[in-house]
């Protein structure tokens, strides 16, 4: 993904968090899972073409699906690596400061509210509790930034989303009692940093974060790749400009005009949502 999916261009990791009492949905029905991936994108990609005020813009978007927390509990969240900025329908790239996390979580819990209501896990009166919470609930957090030459640092974002659920370094088994003691970061509610499980409570804390056949876990939005980028001029928001990278041409017209997200042309432009799953090591925030 850091090398041959990711254009040098900065970028900023977009955590984002459901209240506590909408998880048992996901968990029921992990179906859920790969509809909460497109509310957070066009979340996105709502409040990025608003700031820049171009409606044919979009932001480059891979979003990660994880199910567990630092003790290994059932914790639907999402993790997206998001260009800060845009790519216009001429391939340039447009830099802008950070947007507003309280639009943005407005936006995304819209999204996901409607997308429950549709899905018939939810009702009208469930939606009116969750509104009048003075705090929604909702958790959103992008302070992780990676500026445009920082090789490194994309990486080291790409495999912390997509880590494992649990490492065995934290895992010792007490064949004495029979039960399974998970360390890690200390937890901001439990106010303890370790958890007992016995065996078969183990095993069943793992197979909640087994996805499902065919279930993707890595999805990408808008995802301007690095094959044919070419050097050029990186526009910043306000009119000013600075040297950095512009990326190939983003796709043909389609029917009813020019769309940025149009299929791929012979390797190049934008791909229509993908997926994939993958797995990989740790790294820095926590969830």
């Amino acid at each position: 993904m850091a090398d041959e999916v990711l254009a040098p261009v900065p970028r900023r990791q977009y955590v984002f968090t459901l209240p506590k009492m909408l998880s048992a949905y996901f968990r029921k029905d992990r179906r859920l899972l790969g509809k909460l991936s497109p509310c957070a994108a066009d979340a996105l990609k709502s409040l990025f073409r608003a700031a820049c005020k171009g409606p044919s813009a979009v932001p480059g978007i891979i979003i990660a699906i994880q199910t567990y927390g630092d003790l290994v509990n059932f914790h639907p969240h999402l993790h997206a690596l998001v260009t800060d900025g845009v790519f216009t329908l001429t391939g340039w790239f447009v830099a802008f400061p950070k947007v507003a996390l309280y639009v943005l979580e407005h936006l995304l819990r819209h999204r996901v509210l409607q997308m429950l209501l549709r899905e018939q896990r939810i009702d009208e009166s469930v939606i009116r509790t969750l509104l009048g919470w003075r705090h929604s609930g909702f958790g959103l957090h992008n302070e992780v930034r990676i500026v445009s030459h920082e090789t490194e640092g994309r990486r080291a974002v790409a495999e912390y989303i997509l880590r494992s659920p649990f490492s065995a370094e934290k895992l010792r088994y007490h064949a004495t009692t029979a039960n399974v003691l998970y360390h890690s970061k200390m937890h901001p509610v439990l106010k303890r940093n370790f958890e007992v499980f016995s065996a078969c409570d183990w095993l069943a804390a793992l197979a909640a974060h087994i996805p499902n056949a065919g279930e993707h876990l890595l999805r990408y939005a808008c995802v301007v790749r690095r094959i044919g980028v070419s050097p050029g001029r990186t526009a910043q928001a306000g009119g000013e400009s600075e040297e950095g990278r512009r990326p190939a041409p983003l796709g043909r017209a389609t029917r009813g005009g020019p769309s940025p997200c149009a299929g791929p042309c012979k390797g190049e432009g934008l791909p229509r949502e993908r997926s994939s799953v993958s797995e990989g090591g740790a790294g820095t925030p926590r969830c």
